[in-house]
């Protein structure tokens, strides 16, 4: 009895380490990208010339922003919240001084550089690069709220939350896999909801993106975009079906097709692999 005892001990610390190890690998990488901005945001003050960087140097950029969220964007995305609360802390209340240091931000650097990689990466290119999550995945639930008690009554957030099953990871990270049941959610007003009717059972492409509260707490959110595609994509019969052609491949393709299409995307040929 004691030596069965013994051996759920040993198992359960081997189990723990694994998982303690496990987060200090990826606590590590997201470290690794937050002293890569710092040493870019600091060049970038010196030389303030993006035409000095090659081509292989733009490329690396890429590949850093790639794989960090590939690791944790939970994780990185408290690290940014933190290095603005830090100098929001050095500055007090002088906001000439917050300004400043605002170019400072770990995500204000961030989006410094992914603003000078987009006008190099072809225009589906620079969205994925953009996007946390792409996938494929099944509806299993809604739940629709209208919340009016804001601070301006003429203001109301019209929500829709989703709970969706994952068939397919196109593009991921550490914290998800396949069957993974995930909450998602999307605002009705930020585009034409008419065109968003998300059915229970019905399979969607999904673009996803990690957001942080307030409260440290995180939503994904449904991509929407410019061209009123809205981030509604249906897969029926093993088609996706695009209607406003947003990526490129027709407004309905096979879902084979459009996935080997992501592949061989320019973004992948510069990340050096593809989609298992």
């Amino acid at each position: 009895m004691k030596i069965e005892k013994y051996r759920l001990i040993i198992f359960l610390f081997f189990i723990v380490y694994a998982i303690t190890n496990g987060q200090e690998i990826t606590n590590k990488k997201v470290i690794e990208y937050g002293n890569f901005l710092k040493t870019f945001g600091q060049n970038l003050l010196r030389e303030n010339d993006w035409e000095n960087y090659s081509k292989y140097k733009q490329d690396f950029f890429v590949k850093k922003i790639f794989n960090a969220y590939r690791t944790d964007p939970i994780e990185i995305k408290k690290m940014f919240n933190k290095s603005r609360l830090d100098i929001i802390k050095e500055c007090k209340s002088d906001r000439k001084k917050y300004n400043n240091l605002s170019i400072k931000k770990l995500g204000s650097i961030e989006t410094i550089l992914l603003s000078k990689l987009r006008k190099k990466l072809p225009q589906l290119a620079y969205e994925l690069l953009n996007t946390h999550l792409l996938l494929k995945a099944r509806v299993i639930s809604k739940n629709e709220i209208e919340d009016k008690d804001k601070t301006y009554s003429d203001l109301s957030l019209r929500l829709v939350y989703l709970k969706i099953k994952i068939k397919e990871i196109l593009i991921g990270n550490e914290r998800i896999k396949n069957n993974d049941t995930l909450e998602v959610f999307y605002n009705k007003n930020w585009g034409n909801s008419n065109t968003t009717n998300w059915h229970i059972n019905q399979i969607y492409l999904f673009s996803l993106n990690y957001r942080l509260m307030n409260d440290l707490s995180s939503l994904i959110a449904i991509n929407t975009f410019s061209d009123h595609s809205n981030g509604y994509f249906p897969v029926m019969d093993s088609v996706l079906i695009d209607l406003q052609n947003h990526f490129g491949f027709g407004d309905k393709v096979k879902w084979n097709s459009f996935k080997n299409s992501i592949k061989e995307n320019e973004l992948f040929t510069i990340i050096g692999k593809g989609i298992k």
